[in-house]
Order: C-alpha cells, then structure tokens, then sequence
C-alpha cells in the first residue's frame, strides 16, 4: 500500500491534504455545520425551478442561480483545504453571478438588455484576439466579420454595456459590490495587497520565508461570506420562482453572522 505523498512533494494535490481537511472542518464546525444545511437547501430548490424558455428573465435568473450555487460551493471545497485565496477568486465569481442575477429578478427589460449587451463583449473579444501579430489573414478576415456583425446588432438593438456595478445597483446590491466585491477582487487580480498572504515576518517584520502551505487561520470570514451570498441568492431567485426555502435560508444566514472564532 503507497504512502500518501507529502504537501511538500505535490502541494494541495498530495493525499496529505485530506488531513488538512479534517483538522478545519473540526476547527471550524460550527460554521459547516451552517453551510451544509444552507447548501442543500439550494440544491433542494434549484430543481423547482422551472423556467419558461421564452422568457429571457427566467432563464437568466435559473442559470445563474445554479451558476453562483456551483461556485459557493466550490469555495468551501477550496477552504476546507485551507487554499483561502483560490476560495476568495470563486466567491467574488458567485457575487458577479448573484449581481445579474438580481437584476434580471428586479426587472425583466434588464434581463433583454443583458442579453443584447452580450454583443459588446463579442465585439471586444473579436478586437481583442485581431491583435495579435501571428494571425493568418483568413482568421482576421472571420474576426473583422463578428466585428461588422456585432455592430450591426448593436445598432439594431440599440444595446448598452452592463458593467458588474450597473447590474449590482439595479438589483438593489450596491452595498456587497462596494465591499465584499472590492474585497474578493484582490486575489483575483494578485494585487500587491493581497500578496503578502504568502510571507511570513518576524517580530521585527522582516521577511524570513515565502508561504505556500493551506492556511488555516482566518477562515471564519470567506466561510460568512459564502452563507451571505447563498442566502441572498435564493432570497432574489424567489422573487422568480415559487422557492419556500428563503426563511430556512435567512435563519443560517443569522446565525453564521453572529458565529464568532472561540480558538
């Protein structure tokens, strides 16, 4: 029978990793022990949603419930291995998902303009890899024509851009994209900031080694914040669809924002 491999041979792939994750969930128990049944809370109603396929605000709203529910969820899978940055990266990716979601929810003209605004990504994309010196002429010649097709659409259309603060503040969340959103951005754009997350100081805050083991202080808050963004994900999917589980939800949402670290 093979050893388990050590972090220090193969990193958070290393079967020495599973130990990590008892060692936190027992740390943090009281926090999964909200999670968990907030979780499958979600899961649960996730397959009464049934939207109608000519509707642009259901759909939207359907897709990127269970869209932002996968990265919640991928989140705990990462801080239970203590890779807390890696599990800020899906959260902040949840809160863009809950954004438009909650605006698609609050109006159903936003959820056309979101839509049709998709055409100003294709555009940008289609400049964006016209760029690059190596292209053969053929390719530029398909990018040069997505390029003429998307301005066409969005003259016709008349389409705007949605940037993440525009649907943010049309779905009543302004105040989570002023702050959990900024705060979830660092890691995503290895801003110096959040880069010394990776070093340890002395008492004297000289650096003496670079960190690269799970990190497993600290957890209490991205674990709340995943518990707000699920909550708030059902409570805005309720406004579309018949969901009887939002109190359930709210009552994990109280409790782990009032959860404190006793260790």
């Amino acid at each position: 029978m093979s050893t388990p491999s050590s972090l220090d041979e193969q990193g958070f792939l290393a079967g020495e990793i599973d130990a990590v994750v008892v060692d936190i969930r027992r740390k943090y128990s009281a926090w999964f022990a909200e999670l968990r049944p907030l979780n499958q809370l979600l899961v649960q109603a996730q397959y009464k949603i049934s939207p109608h396929q000519e509707s642009a605000q259901e759909m939207f709203c359907a897709i990127l419930y269970i869209r932002s529910l996968h990265h919640c969820q991928a989140a705990v899978l990462l801080l239970e291995r203590g890779m807390v940055a890696s599990a800020k990266v899906m959260i902040r990716c949840a809160l863009e998902g809950l954004f438009n979601l909650a605006a698609c929810a609050a109006d159903p003209k936003i959820a056309l303009a979101f839509m049709d605004a998709d055409h100003h990504e294709r555009k940008r994309g289609s400049r964006s890899v016209s760029q690059v010196q190596s292209l053969p002429e053929e390719k530029k010649a398909e990018l040069r024509a997505i390029q003429q097709d998307a301005d066409a659409q969005i003259k016709e259309l008349q389409a705007k851009r949605l940037t993440t603060r525009d649907m943010a503040d049309t779905g009543g969340l302004e105040d989570l994209y002023l702050t959990l959103y900024w705060e979830f951005s660092l890691p995503v754009h290895s801003s110096v900031r959040d880069l010394d997350k990776h070093l340890q100081t002395n008492s004297d805050g000289e650096v003496v080694a670079l960190l690269s083991e799970p990190t497993l202080e600290g957890l209490e808050h991205p674990l709340r914040v995943v518990g707000v963004v699920m909550s708030t994900l059902i409570l805005h999917t309720a406004k579309i669809f018949a969901i009887e589980e939002v109190d359930r939800a709210e009552q994990h949402r109280s409790v782990l924002l009032n959860l404190r670290c006793e260790s």
